[in-house]
This record gives C-alpha cells, structure tokens and sequence, in this order.
C-alpha cells in the first residue's frame, strides 16, 4: 500500500502533484523519492486481493510529474535524468546514439564513470517536451542501418 500522510507531514522540498482529491500519499514509484500525489487513487478491497488500489489518471499524473521535473532548475540528478529517459522510452544506449546527444557524457555517466551536464540534461527535457506535445516519437530519431535494424 501507500503511504498516507497529512499536507502538514511533507517534508521539506518535496512536490504535491494535484490529482483531485484530499488524501495525501508518498509516490516514489516514480522513481523521485520527494513525489507526493494528493487524491487520484481509488482504493478496493475483496477479490482475490486483501487490499489493493489503482490510479484514477495514471497518464495524468506522470505528465504532472514530468512538468514538475522540466521546470525545476534546481533539480537535476541522477534520478531526474532516469526519470526523463524513461519517460521518452529509451535505454541510455539508445539515448546516446540520438542526433544531438553526447554519446560520451552519457555512456560515462551510465557507467557511473562521469557527471551529466546541463546540456545533456537540456536535450533531453527538450525531447521529452516534444514527445509530451505529441510532435516527436523518441524512437525515429535513433539511427538505423539499411536494414531498418537499429546501428
């Protein structure tokens, strides 16, 4: 189950995500350990299951998640940058072979052998936006070989 707390229990620098209701509970499904959602979940009983609960608007919220995370600056981790990629639907090896992407910084960091920048960072927020606004399918920009097989 999730864990509900009152407005008056978050902490510090965490994010209320809005999602029509009065209850508030932690999120870290999302991978952000500082998400918390207030309504939105539905919660049942019985069935095959004790206790279980599903989301209301599960496309919904990520959105406002990933708006949260584009728009704070001061935000930019490692956790930020997992959740943006997966948002686009790309393993880092594909991201890095995105025109555009610096495949160095990226396949570094993937190896825990460097740090992202605010360019690599800013790329990806910028497909992430296009992706949002239904303008880009992050997987037509990874480079194929003739034989439509990814290179």
């Amino acid at each position: 189950m999730l864990d509900r707390l009152s407005e008056q229990e978050l902490p510090v620098g965490s994010i209320l995500v809005e999602c029509g209701g009065s209850d508030v509970y932690h999120f870290p499904f999302c991978g952000l350990d500082y998400v918390y959602i207030k309504g939105g979940i539905v919660e049942e009983s019985g069935g095959s299951y004790k206790d279980w609960f599903y989301f209301s608007n599960l496309e919904g919220l990520f959105d406002q998640i990933l708006d949260h995370v584009i728009s704070s600056s001061d935000r930019r981790g490692d956790s930020e940058f997992t959740f943006l990629r997966k948002f686009l639907g790309l393993t880092i090896e594909e991201l890095a072979r995105v025109p555009g992407a610096d495949f160095e910084v990226l396949t570094k960091w993937s190896k825990g052998k460097g740090f992202l920048n605010s360019e690599s960072f800013e790329f990806v927020i910028s497909l992430c936006k296009l992706k949002r606004d239904g303008s880009l399918n992050p997987r037509t920009l990874i480079e194929r070989d003739g034989l439509g097989r990814v290179s």
